[in-house]
């Protein structure tokens, strides 16, 4: 289970026999501002430009980029989605004096299950992204994206195959976006930049308190 601080961990749990309130929902938003710091940050390293004037991802190959970027709109929209249902949760049945024992179960059993499904979601990304830069082969979409849609109620990406049979930097792309001229060296720069650009935000993981505060164990 996720921990955020003694304060911000009480208000995300209902007390036995109350209704989920504006702190729960507002805690519950929070937890999941803080939870998509990771994202955030990984996405400026991804979109962060090269001295060519490429960005990181433009140096992958052209089915990671798909994948990539498929899987970071779903990502994207991801906590509206987590606290649309959190007000739904809190809203439903609040009028049913029948109904309303069971609400604070359902919000105390959803509210930590979602934002730990969250977290693994971005997990999974951070390791999509890994592999990304490893121009790795991969046929599958990982779990958790189908478990994360089913809580925020959504559907799940569509997630693109990944083939082995294309090079890690792809010449036709950038010779498109302008660096036609680089040559071999133009693109080995490209490629370094956007690998250097992956240590560093793995470094950076390592030292940063804030993008980890809260985060248990590696998180």
């Amino acid at each position: 289970m996720l921990h955020f601080g003694y304060a911000l961990d009480n208000e995300l749990q209902v007390r036995p026999g109350e209704l989920p309130s504006g702190v729960q929902t507002q805690a519950f938003e929070i937890a999941v501002t803080r939870i998509s710091q990771r994202y955030a940050t990984l996405k400026r390293m991804l979109l962060q430009k090269t001295p060519t004037g490429a960005s990181a991802i433009q140096g992958l190959n052209p089915q990671w980029q798909v994948r990539l970027k498929d899987t970071s709109d779903f990502i994207a929209m991801l906590p509206s989605r987590l606290v649309s249902v959190a007000n739904q949760i809190a809203r439903d049945d609040a009028g049913n004096a029948v109904a309303q024992s069971g609400i604070s179960l359902l919000w105390n059993r959803w509210a930590p299950e979602a934002l730990q499904v969250y977290s693994d979601t971005l997990k999974a990304f951070e390791a999509d992204v890994q592999r990304g830069f490893a121009n790795q082969a991969i046929s599958v979409m990982p779990a958790v994206y189908v478990k994360m849609a089913v809580v925020a109620k959504t559907d799940p990406p569509l997630v693109p195959v990944v083939s082995s049979s294309l090079s890690a930097l792809d010449p036709d792309y950038l010779a498109g976006a302008g660096l036609e001229m680089l040559g071999v060296y133009g693109l080995v720069a490209v490629g370094a930049v956007a690998l250097g650009g992956w240590w560093l935000w793995k470094k950076s993981r390592e030292h940063d308190g804030i993008m980890d505060a809260g985060m248990p164990d590696g998180y």
